[in-house]
């Protein structure tokens, strides 16, 4: 099943009262996988017991806004490349644990997944009626790489605008030099081909070519 996700912080409303859960981290923010397995820190900096939920969702559009983005649960991939555990955990406060990602499949190309952290909480009363939950997760990403990286890539100029044809097997990236996103940077991945206005960009730092 695809999916579509428009926000990475799930609100619960329900009025005159709230509370903001933001006790869990995560390390690393961005895990590369290179190898066989890796880890994902989950830590509790708060003073109580938290409950976690734990999903992993493949990206199949990357590159893209967050908003906009497109995903295949990894439960009902019918050919997923990497597995993750556990699904739920349960942190004592101040406490640590680790989320395991494996492959089990080589690829060919990058693919990028992400991995929900979300707490499972109820409506905190304070003797009214009704309360309001800010509910805040975190969202990391996973790139899972080939086990031979290849950059390659065109960058062609134009009159009015840059194309950059990403023809590897990983991610490029593009840095805004110049224009109103100056220090920005965004990624291509496999197979994209993307535009830019003229001599905005350099290309895995490199500028493009007549």
């Amino acid at each position: 099943m695809k999916l579509r996700s428009y926000r990475l912080v799930a609100v619960f409303i329900f009025l005159y009262s709230f509370k903001v859960w933001s006790a869990i981290d995560v390390v690393p923010k961005v895990l590369e996988l290179t190898g066989d397995s890796d880890r994902i820190a989950i830590i509790n900096n708060g003073e109580k017991t938290e409950f976690i939920n734990i999903k992993l969702k493949k990206i199949t559009n990357p590159g893209i806004d967050y908003s906009f983005e497109d995903y295949i649960d990894i439960k009902e991939d019918d050919d997923p490349k990497i597995y993750y555990s556990p699904f739920r955990i349960a942190l004592s406060p101040k406490q640590k644990k680790y989320l395991t990602v494996k492959r089990v499949k080589e690829v060919l190309f990058e693919e990028v997944y992400r991995i929900d952290i979300m707490p499972s909480l109820l409506p905190v009363s304070n003797g009214n009626d009704s309360a309001v939950i800010i509910n805040i997760g975190f969202s990391s990403i996973i790139r899972n790489y080939p086990k031979v990286i290849r950059k390659e890539f065109e960058f062609n100029c134009g009159n009015t605008q840059d194309v950059a044809i990403n023809k590897g097997n990983t991610h490029i990236t593009a840095r805004y030099i110049s224009g109103d996103l100056k220090g920005e940077a965004i990624n291509i991945y496999p197979g994209q081909k993307k535009y830019f206005p003229h001599k905005d960009v350099v290309v895995e730092n490199q500028t493009c070519r007549l």
